[in-house]
C-alpha cells in the first residue's frame, strides 16, 4: 500500500520458539503517484525474544516516509519461529 508519512499500526504477534523475531513493516520511499524512489528503505521492526511457550506481544508503529508499507516478519540467524497469530490494523488519527 502506498501511504503517508505518521500513519500509525497496531501489530500483534503470538509467537513461540528459539532466538529473536524481528516482526513489523518495511516502507519503500515513494513520489505521490506511486513511483518508487531510489531512497533507502525504512524499518519499522521492533525485535522479540523467542520462548518455547507463546507469547503475545503488541506495538504502535508509524510509517516513516511516504511509499509502499508492506508487512514483514523474520528470524535472525539460526533462531526458528511458530507464529501462531498476527495483525497488523491502521490507529485511527485520534487515538
Amino acid at each position: 500500500w502506498v501511504l503517508p508519512q505518521g500513519v500509525r499500526f497496531k501489530m500483534r504477534v503470538v509467537a513461540s520458539g528459539k532466538g529473536t523475531l524481528n516482526a513489523g513493516f518495511m516502507s519503500y520511499p515513494s513520489d505521490a503517484q506511486g513511483n518508487r524512489l531510489p531512497e533507502k528503505m525504512q524499518y519499522s521492526l521492533p525485535k522479540f525474544a523467542l520462548t518455547e511457550e507463546p507469547a503475545d506481544w503488541e506495538r504502535v508503529l508509524t510509517q516513516k516516509c511516504l511509499g509502499y508499507c508492506c508487512p514483514f516478519i523474520n528470524v535472525e540467524n539460526d533462531g526458528f519461529a511458530v507464529i501462531h497469530d498476527f495483525s497488523l490494523e491502521a490507529v485511527p488519527d485520534n487515538e
